[in-house]
């Protein structure tokens, strides 16, 4: 689903996903130095819009897309996975435009992302999975409170050792 969001922070906003927005997309999920650490592999421009039809109507994923607030420049995507679930979802999130990376933005983007959760899922644990060898993304999750609390193999990790953290935080 892309439900509307008016989530504001002083470098970054959260706001609902456009289809317009979609070849933008595309260019970051089609780079592997992006991905490397999101997925196993890259995605097309068409996989792209067939991802975009299937999330409209999915009640259990929500996403949103991460802008500057100086000027409005889509920079990445963000999501709440297991939304209907009533104690616990998941979270998701990147960035896609590497001139972006290393400012801060990822942080305030999930600091806005629980805002939400807090305000609107009604849930008192949010959990995410990370790459073990992606410091940048686990100090940032740190940041927003998130504990490590499980050291998991993955063999779909195929650009690290092959494993993630399961990190979580309570409200």
């Amino acid at each position: 689903m892309f439900p509307s969001i008016s989530c504001r922070g002083e470098k970054v906003y959260l706001r609902q996903a456009r289809e317009a927005d979609v070849p933008t997309l595309a260019q970051w999920v089609g780079d592997m130095e992006i991905m490397k650490h999101v997925t196993m592999r890259t995605f097309t421009l068409e996989e792209e819009y067939m991802w975009f039809r299937e999330m409209k109507d999915n009640a259990d994923e929500r996403v949103f897309f991460i802008c500057l607030s100086g000027n409005d420049e889509l920079i990445g995507s963000c999501g709440i996975h297991d939304a209907r679930n009533p104690t616990a979802v998941g979270i998701g999130l990147f960035i896609g435009d590497r001139t972006q990376w290393g400012m801060g933005y990822g942080t305030e983007a999930v600091q806005l992302l629980l805002d939400h959760i807090r305000k609107e899922c009604c849930v008192s644990r949010v959990w995410l999975r990370v790459d073990t060898v992606n410091r940048p993304a686990i100090r940032c999750y740190e940041k927003c409170g998130f504990k490590i609390y499980e050291r998991h193999k993955n063999p779909e990790r195929i650009f690290s050792n092959g494993e993630e953290y399961f990190m979580e935080r309570f409200f």
